[in-house]
């Protein structure tokens, strides 16, 4: 009798774990669509010259977020032209971002110069010192990246 039960059980197993992968899959098809969406939006204010500095960041989040550092890069930069509008932490998070976005594209010299300026605004910051700490480490700067390590 137990043997008789066993492929139905197998089936229903196999079952649960395509729904719950289904539900998953739907979830982050659903992410996505929303996100494109924004994308969408956000162009289109764009060329419509009626950005404000919070759709502006919103933009530059969302293609950092996809991973479309080639997209974010010009974002960033003109957010950091009107950056006078923004609290010193979202200054800082941009200039970090720009450092890792530097750092993805191997331009070393430029990822240091970012991770300086977010430690400019917010001094002693651990994960941006280890993060320059390790571009310096790339970039062959060993001395430099030692004093940064030491400080951690």
């Amino acid at each position: 009798m137990y043997m008789s039960n066993l492929p139905i059980l197998y089936l229903c197993f196999v079952i649960l774990l395509f729904l719950i992968f289904s539900y998953i899959l739907t979830q982050q098809v659903i992410n996505l669509y929303i996100e494109n969406k924004q994308i969408d939006i956000f162009q289109k204010n764009i060329a419509l010259k009626t950005r404000s500095k919070d759709e502006l960041y919103r933009i530059s989040q969302i293609y950092w977020r996809k991973k479309l550092y080639s997209k974010a890069l010009p974002i960033f930069q003109l957010v950091l032209h009107n950056r006078i509008d923004y609290a010193d932490d979202q200054t800082a998070q941009i200039y970090f971002q720009l450092g890792q976005l530097y750092t993805q594209m191997e331009n070393y010299n430029k990822a240091i110069k970012n991770y300086n300026l977010s430690l400019q605004i917010v001094p002693n910051n651990k994960i941006i010192m280890l993060q320059l700490a390790s571009v310096l480490k790339k970039n062959k700067q060993y001395n430099l990246a030692e004093q940064i390590y030491n400080q951690l």
